[in-house]
């Protein structure tokens, strides 16, 4: 009886650890999609935050799947990491400039917002990365 229930227990655990590794797709993780559904994805989360009416989007998934094919030729190319951000970077401001032609007023608000907002985000992250860093350099003396 004890061996039973010590392997029913010791199977439960188990398979709650094996739920905890999360298999499913975490936030923010595109590393797997093709680039029509990275096109997709970017042109559905634009017209949910920014409201896109049905003749903007035709012009927008346009102006995304540019930067999409860009960036993708970009990291295909394997250049050294500097040359890559300075591309990026053009084709990211080339995206930001075709974009904001295509949207209104408040569109253009909410676009500007939520690139505050990711900037934030990205800050926040990189201040934990330091603190981490310097935490780990403490301890390594």
């Amino acid at each position: 009886m004890k061996k039973i229930l010590l392997v029913t227990i010791v199977t439960l655990l188990g398979i709650t650890f094996s739920f905890a590794q999360g298999k499913g797709k975490r936030k923010g993780h595109d590393r797997n999609l093709t680039p029509e559904q990275r096109v997709e994805k970017q042109v559905n989360r634009l017209t949910k935050q920014l409201g896109l009416t049905d003749s903007q989007i035709p012009d927008v998934t346009a102006i995304v799947k540019t930067k999409v094919d860009h960036m993708s030729s970009l990291k295909a190319n394997g250049l050294d990491k500097k040359t890559n951000r300075i591309d990026r970077k053009s084709i990211i401001s080339t995206f930001n400039t075709s974009l904001n032609n295509v949207l209104t007023a408040d569109q253009k608000k909410k676009y500007q917002a939520l690139k505050a907002k990711k900037k934030a985000q990205r800050q926040t992250k990189k201040g934990r990365k330091k603190v981490r860093d310097e935490e780990r350099d403490v301890f390594e003396d």
